[in-house]
């Protein structure tokens, strides 16, 4: 072979090498919610799991019971991107915080008048299995979990568009979601099986599900039905949420307006 052949295999070679390296270390940085790359890639391919929580609640149960355009959810890939692709909130919600990484990560949306940066409650611990009764019973993960209630009711009855989310926007924001809807279905009616059957339904609207996990919300708040008799219940025990915020949440969110009978 002569050798100007050899040396352009050579250079060929060494620039696929090149090439594949920042291939993988692009790949790699899509990956990380912090690294500034995330901009560019994660939504074009990753599933960000974004929907108007209250127009898909209302969806599984076949009519109107939440207010649209006020709740929405999404896992964590919007990070980076235009607020107005994830709803315009005024708010963002992030539940997947981690205190104790050293390397904290801040998720957040871009809009005209500055970022949203995501508010976290979670000062302790890492918030995990939110779906199951028990967890409620750590000081430490009911007092984080409380936080995010607490703050999101807040500005939820003043009107404010709320973002929630988590890593894959699927167990903690669903169950953050499955306690708003049935805490909104409850001053409407019963918490009968067809409601449990659209929370449900919502919950498994997340691509990222797998069938293991098929039921948890629908067991989540059966539980607390058979110890605290209902999610209102549930929520002012807990998080220590007086009746006055509940009321307020409740008509904030209830649709149409003026369909509600709290209790």
């Amino acid at each position: 072979m002569r050798k100007p052949l050899k040396i352009l295999l050579l250079v060929l070679a060494a620039a696929f090498l090149a090439a594949a390296g920042v291939v993988a270390r692009l790949y790699w940085a899509s990956l990380d919610p912090a690294h500034a790359l995330n901009v560019k890639l994660e939504g074009a391919v990753i599933d960000w799991n974004f929907r108007d929580a209250g127009q898909s609640f209302n969806d599984c149960v076949g009519a109107p019971r939440l207010r649209p355009g006020r709740l929405f959810r999404a896992a964590v890939w919007f990070s980076g991107w235009s607020c107005d692709a994830v709803g315009g909130p005024d708010v963002v919600y992030t539940l997947n915080f981690k205190p104790l990484d050293p390397g904290r990560r801040e998720y957040f949306c871009r809009s005209g008048d500055g970022n949203r940066i995501g508010r976290h409650f979670n000062t302790r611990v890492e918030l995990n299995d939110l779906e199951f009764r028990k967890t409620w019973d750590d000081p430490a993960q009911r007092e984080d979990a409380c936080g995010f209630f607490r703050d999101s009711f807040a500005e939820l009855a003043k009107g404010a568009r709320v973002l929630i989310h988590c890593d894959a926007g699927r167990d903690r924001t669903g169950t953050y979601n499955a306690l708003v809807e049935a805490l909104i279905s409850e001053a409407q009616g019963p918490l009968d099986a067809a409601t449990l059957a659209a929370v449900e339904c919502d919950y498994r609207k997340s691509a990222s599900l797998v069938p293991q996990k098929y039921g948890r919300m629908q067991a989540f708040l059966q539980d607390i039905a058979a110890h605290e008799g209902s999610v209102r219940a549930f929520l002012a025990a807990q998080c220590a949420l007086p009746a006055e915020t509940l009321d307020t949440v409740v008509r904030a969110l209830s649709w149409p307006p003026g369909q509600t009978a709290v209790k």
